[in-house]
């Protein structure tokens, strides 16, 4: 991506630049104060936005330039922006990774302790310090206890090459004891596991809903009969005796009542069957847990070996490059 054309119409006391275009190499010159380190400022602030805190010596202007900048891509496809966002919006550039946008004054050429520098420089061209870099060599060796090749070696409490070899068997028995592992599929009973603690969940769920269901549907058949209860006593009230057509109705009221018991009967039964099947889903969950468990257990071994050993490793790497 690079930049194409610009155009600063206000900002600050820079006056406006009309349309300028670039071309692969551009170069901005002129004397002190004419501008320079205000045109990039501008066209920072017109690139990244608000996204410009990672700048130093760049809030000489409050306020916001007015222009544009055209960038174009790999494609040759043109992006003009502000209209279109910021540069962090239309690429994968991050607000930090847009610093290396900077401005090189004669100040920034120096170097500090430039005696010293240069000194420094002479006396590792010439080897004048050889011999403190044998001791300091010496010294690491002697810290890191490994020979002169680079091995570890055995020492009187500390037994590195020892160690050492431990560990890389270690490392292949672990490697071998992963493709078991991966062999044995042990890595899917997890995965079993959580899909029997869902369907357990469905099936619960299913048993309370058809619980609900069951005393919705009781109490719907309840509050039927009581109304029809109800509005049998007002219509017999004040009768004294019944006739066929009375007689009839009640001997309807009790078939209803024995279809009612039989429907029930039939919905415990199937609530039963449930239980009978969740109590099975729920034995074979245990038995897979109880192997995940174990997996687990191993698994928890292994990274703390691997840990202890890594941390040995840093340790030693660590001495080394001291």
């Amino acid at each position: 991506m690079k930049l194409k054309e610009f155009s600063i119409i206000r900002y600050g006391p820079l006056p406006s630049t009309d349309r300028i275009s670039l071309g692969n190499f551009n170069l901005f010159w002129g004397r002190n104060e004419d501008g320079k380190t205000l045109t990039i400022d501008a066209l920072v602030k017109l690139l990244l936005g608000r996204n410009v805190k990672g700048f130093r010596d760049i809030g000489r202007v409050e306020e916001k330039p007015e222009g544009y900048v055209i960038v174009e891509d790999d494609t040759g496809k043109e992006i003009k922006l502000p209209d279109r966002g910021d540069l962090t919006k239309v690429t994968d550039l991050t607000s930090s990774e847009c610093c290396n946008i900077f401005v090189i004054r004669n100040s920034d050429l120096s170097i500090a302790c430039e005696d010293e520098f240069y000194t420094n420089v002479t006396d590792r061209l010439t080897g004048l310090k050889t011999e403190e870099i044998s001791r300091v060599e010496e010294a690491l060796r002697e810290i890191a206890k490994i020979t002169p090749s680079g091995a570890f070696r055995d020492v009187k409490g500390e037994i590195l090459k020892t160690r050492v070899e431990k560990a890389q068997e270690l490392v292949g028995e672990i490697e071998t004891l992963a493709k078991n592992i991966e062999e044995e599929r042990f890595d899917e009973f997890e995965e079993e596991s959580i899909r029997l603690e869902e369907d357990i969940e469905k099936i619960s769920q299913d048993i309370r809903d058809l619980e609900d269901a069951r005393k919705r549907e009781q109490y719907e058949r309840g509050k039927e009969a009581l109304g029809k209860l109800t509005g049998a006593l007002e219509k017999t009230r004040g009768l004294e005796n019944y006739n066929r057509n009375d007689e009839q109705l009640w001997r309807d009221s009790e078939e209803k009542i024995k279809e009612h018991a039989r429907q029930k009967n039939d919905c415990l039964k199937k609530l039963q069957e449930l239980k009978e099947e969740l109590e099975q889903t729920s034995v074979t969950l245990r038995e897979i847990e109880g192997e995940v468990a174990i997996c687990k257990t191993a698994k928890n071994t292994l990274d703390d070996e691997v840990k202890k050993l890594s941390q040995s490793w840093s340790t030693t790497r660590w001495s080394l490059e001291r």
